[in-house]
């Protein structure tokens, strides 16, 4: 058992509270993990739940309690998206400890702020690491839409 596999654990239990109530019926969640958005002067965090048509983002505060409505995007609503490993694209995404996945809607622009590199593996745990996985597909999948 590994220094963070109990956090870990316990955190993806929280995503899976904070979405699994969200789901429309038949709905199958696929995976969930937690973002940060970047902002200079205060905290915005996520708990990102992915299905195979939307993803379920909820607003969060640092003790992962959900702080106001959630909103859904759908794969019709990405109008762009990329992803930014400190500079390298997706190669270095994969590599580096930390990275930007960014995605446009017509109402607004997603900057999320997720580790990557093995590190979110190591300190948050095999649900983090697949959701964001997850996401990337997603949003993969909304460009060839």
């Amino acid at each position: 058992m590994g220094l963070f596999d109990g956090r870990a654990a316990q955190a993806s239990v929280r995503y899976r509270e904070l979405v699994t109530p969200l789901l429309r019926p038949g709905e199958e969640l696929l995976g969930t993990l937690q973002a940060n958005e970047k902002s200079s002067f205060s905290y915005k965090g996520w708990v990102v739940g992915v299905t195979p048509d939307r993803l379920i983002m909820v607003p969060v505060d640092r003790k992962l309690n959900a702080k106001s409505e959630e909103t859904s995007v759908r794969h019709e609503d990405i109008t762009a998206s990329s992803v930014d490993g400190l500079g390298g694209g997706l190669k270095h995404f994969a590599t580096s400890d930390l990275g930007d996945i960014r995605f446009d809607t017509p109402d607004r622009t997603w900057k999320l702020l997720i580790m990557g590199g093995g590190i979110d593996r190591v300190v948050t745990g095999e649900e983090q690491t697949d959701g964001k996985a997850l996401l990337l597909e997603f949003l993969a999948s909304a460009r060839r839409a």
